[in-house]
């Protein structure tokens, strides 16, 4: 989910944001390395839902 404020958020219910906004807004990047600082963010993001996500196929839900 993309947040109003230009973040990543890996949940409605939980606090981790990844930031987006400062990438995109960065002007000393150019396109290339913005390619892949969202790459990394979002690869982050996942990292930080990944773990809910199992501990909630364990309960069955």
């Amino acid at each position: 989910r993309i947040t109003a404020n230009g973040g990543i958020k890996t949940c409605l219910f939980l606090k981790p944001v990844i930031d987006l906004k400062s990438i995109l807004r960065n002007e000393s990047y150019d396109d290339k390395v913005k390619v892949e600082k969202i790459k990394e963010a979002i690869v982050k993001a996942n990292e930080l839902r990944e773990p809910y996500y199992k501990e909630s196929t364990k309960r069955g839900e």
